[in-house]
């Protein structure tokens, strides 16, 4: 949670030169907007929220902020 806003983390990394950010497919995606809307929905929460990413690269970490389709 950030101020009045929920996040959703999605955490990808990867070991050589491919680059985690193409494992976020529009696919994966949905399941986590399906998966947030569902915890949302089952603690009875109505309050904003956004999906995020979390890239791990070797020893690098990039934040990605509200990433949508």
């Amino acid at each position: 949670r950030k101020g009045s806003v929920l996040h959703f983390i999605e955490v990808k990394s990867a070991q050589s030169d491919f680059d985690p950010v193409h494992n976020i497919t529009p696919a994966k995606l949905r399941k986590v907007i399906n998966s947030a809307h569902y915890y949302m929905k089952s603690k009875k929460l109505d309050m904003a929220f956004c999906i995020d990413a979390l890239l791990v690269r070797g020893g690098e970490v990039e934040l990605i902020e509200n990433i949508t389709l």
